[in-house]
Protein backbone atom coordinates (compact mmCIF):
# COMPACT_ATOMS: atom_id res chain seq x y z
CA UNK A 1 0.00 0.00 0.00
CA UNK A 2 2.88 2.33 0.85
CA UNK A 3 4.38 1.88 -2.63
CA UNK A 4 0.94 2.55 -4.19
CA UNK A 5 0.70 5.91 -2.39
CA UNK A 6 4.15 6.82 -3.73
CA UNK A 7 2.55 6.90 -7.19
CA UNK A 8 0.94 10.23 -6.25
CA UNK A 9 4.10 11.89 -4.90
CA UNK A 10 7.11 13.09 -6.87
CA UNK A 11 7.95 12.99 -10.53
CA UNK A 12 10.91 10.61 -10.54
CA UNK A 13 10.78 7.05 -11.76
CA UNK A 14 8.50 5.04 -14.00
CA UNK A 15 4.96 3.74 -13.72
CA UNK A 16 3.61 0.92 -15.88
CA UNK A 17 0.00 0.68 -17.10
CA UNK A 18 -1.59 -1.31 -14.25
CA UNK A 19 -0.61 1.02 -11.37
CA UNK A 20 -1.32 4.00 -13.64
CA UNK A 21 -4.93 2.86 -14.24
CA UNK A 22 -5.48 1.98 -10.57
CA UNK A 23 -4.12 5.38 -9.51
CA UNK A 24 -6.21 7.16 -12.12
CA UNK A 25 -9.38 5.37 -11.01
CA UNK A 26 -8.69 6.44 -7.43
CA UNK A 27 -8.28 10.07 -8.54
CA UNK A 28 -11.52 9.91 -10.56
CA UNK A 29 -13.37 8.50 -7.53
CA UNK A 30 -11.91 11.25 -5.33
CA UNK A 31 -13.02 13.87 -7.86
CA UNK A 32 -16.58 12.50 -7.98
CA UNK A 33 -16.83 12.32 -4.17
CA UNK A 34 -15.47 15.86 -3.77
CA UNK A 35 -17.93 17.13 -6.40
CA UNK A 36 -20.85 15.44 -4.66
CA UNK A 37 -19.79 17.06 -1.38
CA UNK A 38 -18.92 20.56 -2.64
CA UNK A 39 -21.71 21.21 -5.18
CA UNK A 40 -24.61 20.84 -2.70
CA UNK A 41 -22.74 23.03 -0.20
CA UNK A 42 -22.82 25.92 -2.66
CA UNK A 43 -26.40 25.31 -3.75
CA UNK A 44 -25.81 23.35 -6.95
CA UNK A 45 -26.58 19.76 -7.78
CA UNK A 46 -25.53 17.35 -10.48
CA UNK A 47 -28.88 17.86 -12.23
CA UNK A 48 -30.78 21.17 -12.30
CA UNK A 49 -34.03 21.36 -10.36
CA UNK A 50 -36.48 22.15 -13.15
CA UNK A 51 -39.45 22.28 -10.75
CA UNK A 52 -37.74 25.05 -8.78
CA UNK A 53 -36.86 26.88 -11.98
CA UNK A 54 -40.48 26.66 -13.15
CA UNK A 55 -41.72 27.98 -9.81
CA UNK A 56 -39.55 31.10 -10.23
CA UNK A 57 -41.28 32.04 -13.46
CA UNK A 58 -44.64 33.78 -13.39
CA UNK A 59 -47.68 33.42 -15.63
CA UNK A 60 -47.36 36.99 -16.84
CA UNK A 61 -43.83 36.43 -18.19
CA UNK A 62 -43.49 36.37 -21.96
CA UNK A 63 -41.69 33.44 -23.62
CA UNK A 64 -38.75 35.79 -24.27
CA UNK A 65 -38.54 36.67 -20.57
CA UNK A 66 -38.69 32.99 -19.60
CA UNK A 67 -35.95 32.17 -22.14
CA UNK A 68 -33.81 35.04 -20.80
CA UNK A 69 -34.39 33.80 -17.24
CA UNK A 70 -33.39 30.24 -18.14
CA UNK A 71 -30.33 31.48 -20.05
CA UNK A 72 -29.21 33.61 -17.10
CA UNK A 73 -29.80 30.72 -14.68
CA UNK A 74 -27.79 28.31 -16.86
CA UNK A 75 -24.96 30.84 -17.27
CA UNK A 76 -24.85 31.55 -13.52
CA UNK A 77 -24.79 27.84 -12.65
CA UNK A 78 -22.13 27.20 -15.29
CA UNK A 79 -19.94 29.99 -13.93
CA UNK A 80 -20.23 28.73 -10.35
CA UNK A 81 -19.58 25.13 -11.35
CA UNK A 82 -16.64 26.42 -13.43
CA UNK A 83 -15.03 27.87 -10.30
CA UNK A 84 -15.71 24.63 -8.40
CA UNK A 85 -14.21 22.66 -11.28
CA UNK A 86 -11.18 24.94 -11.27
CA UNK A 87 -10.75 24.38 -7.52
CA UNK A 88 -10.94 20.61 -7.92
CA UNK A 89 -8.51 20.84 -10.82
CA UNK A 90 -5.98 22.65 -8.62
CA UNK A 91 -6.48 20.24 -5.69
CA UNK A 92 -5.96 17.15 -7.87
CA UNK A 93 -3.29 18.66 -10.16
CA UNK A 94 -0.20 17.47 -8.28
CA UNK A 95 -1.20 13.80 -7.89
CA UNK A 96 -2.53 13.71 -11.47
CA UNK A 97 0.70 15.13 -12.83
CA UNK A 98 2.74 12.75 -10.67
CA UNK A 99 1.13 9.60 -12.08
CA UNK A 100 0.96 11.00 -15.62
CA UNK A 101 4.58 12.11 -15.78
CA UNK A 102 5.80 8.83 -14.27
CA UNK A 103 3.77 7.03 -16.92
CA UNK A 104 5.33 9.20 -19.65
CA UNK A 105 8.73 8.37 -18.15
CA UNK A 106 7.88 4.70 -18.67
CA UNK A 107 7.57 5.54 -22.37
CA UNK A 108 10.94 7.40 -22.20
CA UNK A 109 9.33 10.84 -22.53
CA UNK A 110 9.67 13.88 -20.28
CA UNK A 111 5.93 14.46 -19.90
CA UNK A 112 5.93 17.95 -21.43
CA UNK A 113 2.94 16.97 -23.59
CA UNK A 114 1.00 16.14 -20.41
CA UNK A 115 1.86 19.53 -18.88
CA UNK A 116 0.61 21.25 -22.05
CA UNK A 117 -2.63 19.24 -21.82
CA UNK A 118 -3.16 20.31 -18.21
CA UNK A 119 -2.44 23.94 -19.14
CA UNK A 120 -5.15 23.72 -21.84
CA UNK A 121 -7.53 22.20 -19.28
CA UNK A 122 -6.79 25.10 -16.95
CA UNK A 123 -7.62 27.55 -19.74
CA UNK A 124 -10.89 25.67 -20.44
CA UNK A 125 -11.81 25.87 -16.75
CA UNK A 126 -11.08 29.61 -16.73
CA UNK A 127 -13.26 30.09 -19.82
CA UNK A 128 -16.14 28.41 -17.99
CA UNK A 129 -15.49 30.17 -14.67
CA UNK A 130 -15.49 33.61 -16.30
CA UNK A 131 -18.76 32.86 -18.10
CA UNK A 132 -17.27 32.69 -21.58
CA UNK A 133 -18.30 29.09 -22.25
CA UNK A 134 -21.80 29.97 -23.42
CA UNK A 135 -23.33 32.65 -25.56
CA UNK A 136 -26.93 33.06 -26.61
CA UNK A 137 -28.64 32.46 -29.92
CA UNK A 138 -32.01 33.81 -30.93
CA UNK A 139 -34.28 31.49 -32.84
CA UNK A 140 -36.50 33.59 -35.10
CA UNK A 141 -40.23 33.63 -34.56
CA UNK A 142 -42.32 31.17 -36.53
CA UNK A 143 -45.94 31.45 -37.60
CA UNK A 144 -47.25 30.19 -34.25
CA UNK A 145 -44.15 30.55 -32.08
CA UNK A 146 -42.43 33.61 -30.62
CA UNK A 147 -38.71 34.21 -31.03
CA UNK A 148 -36.62 32.46 -28.36
CA UNK A 149 -33.17 33.07 -26.97
CA UNK A 150 -31.30 29.96 -25.88
CA UNK A 151 -27.82 29.30 -24.46
CA UNK A 152 -25.33 27.69 -26.85
CA UNK A 153 -21.65 26.84 -26.43
CA UNK A 154 -19.42 29.73 -27.50
CA UNK A 155 -16.99 29.34 -30.39
CA UNK A 156 -14.08 29.79 -27.97
CA UNK A 157 -15.38 26.99 -25.76
CA UNK A 158 -16.00 24.71 -28.75
CA UNK A 159 -12.50 25.35 -30.14
CA UNK A 160 -10.74 24.64 -26.83
CA UNK A 161 -12.95 21.59 -26.23
CA UNK A 162 -12.14 20.25 -29.70
CA UNK A 163 -8.40 20.60 -29.13
CA UNK A 164 -8.74 18.95 -25.70
CA UNK A 165 -10.70 16.06 -27.22
CA UNK A 166 -8.06 15.29 -29.85
CA UNK A 167 -5.22 15.77 -27.35
CA UNK A 168 -7.07 13.62 -24.80
CA UNK A 169 -7.44 10.74 -27.27
CA UNK A 170 -3.70 10.95 -27.99
CA UNK A 171 -2.87 10.87 -24.25
CA UNK A 172 -5.33 8.03 -23.64
CA UNK A 173 -3.50 5.91 -26.20
CA UNK A 174 -0.01 6.92 -25.05
CA UNK A 175 -0.63 6.76 -21.29
CA UNK A 176 -3.20 4.02 -21.04
CA UNK A 177 -2.63 1.62 -23.90
CA UNK A 178 0.98 1.55 -25.10
CA UNK A 179 3.57 -0.54 -23.30
CA UNK A 180 6.47 1.23 -21.66
CA UNK A 181 10.08 1.01 -22.80
CA UNK A 182 11.46 -2.50 -22.32
CA UNK A 183 14.48 -2.44 -20.01
CA UNK A 184 16.14 0.60 -18.51
CA UNK A 185 15.59 4.00 -20.10
CA UNK A 186 16.56 7.62 -19.29
CA UNK A 187 14.17 7.65 -16.31
CA UNK A 188 15.07 4.45 -14.53
CA UNK A 189 14.77 0.69 -14.58
CA UNK A 190 11.84 -1.16 -16.14
CA UNK A 191 9.06 -1.37 -13.48
CA UNK A 192 8.13 -4.80 -14.84
CA UNK A 193 11.62 -6.06 -14.06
Amino acid sequence: MDSFLKNFVGFDGRLNRQPFWLSLLLLIAASVVLSLIVLPLIGLSVMPNFTELASQTTADMTPEQIADFVTKTVNDATRISGWVSLGLFVVLLYPSLAIGIKRRHDRNSSGLDLIIYYALNFVASLITAFGLAYSTMTIPAGPDLPAMTIPVPSMLSLAVSGVLLVYGVYLFIVLGCLRGTVGENNYGPDPLG
